[in-house]
């Protein structure tokens, strides 16, 4: 797993929806490989906050980001890329993020402090 890019905040394209009063986007651009030895059915995505919270990726076509669908099935020799999107409090700082991969339950962490 690498992560490319990190925008925080994401700004909409012009003419675009703003995030909700009080939010912010942030848009993480991703890039998979499954080098294992089997394929992963799912790669669950989790962005962690300072405050203990947890938000999972949404579809923000207007930063052009997607619910992170496409982590979803990685055959092995398989790549995969694209832009994972969160709308959070524009007051909270981001602590971690974690991928989770299935059916192997690997973890991995992300922290905003390293």
């Amino acid at each position: 797993m690498t992560i490319n890019t990190i925008e925080d905040p994401a700004l909409p394209w012009p003419g675009d929806a703003a995030a909700s009063a009080g939010k912010r986007f942030v848009a993480i651009g991703v890039a998979a490989e499954n080098t294992g030895h089997v394929d992963l059915k799912a790669l669950n995505v989790r962005l962690h906050t300072w405050d203990g919270k947890e938000y999972s990726p949404k579809n923000l076509d207007q930063i052009g980001a997607s619910d992170g669908s496409f982590l979803k099935s990685i055959s092995v020799g398989a790549a995969a890329k694209g832009t994972l999107g969160f709308e959070l409090p524009a007051n909270q700082a981001v602590e971690w993020l974690r991928f989770r991969s299935d059916p192997s339950g690997i973890e991995i962490f992300f922290r905003a402090d390293q």
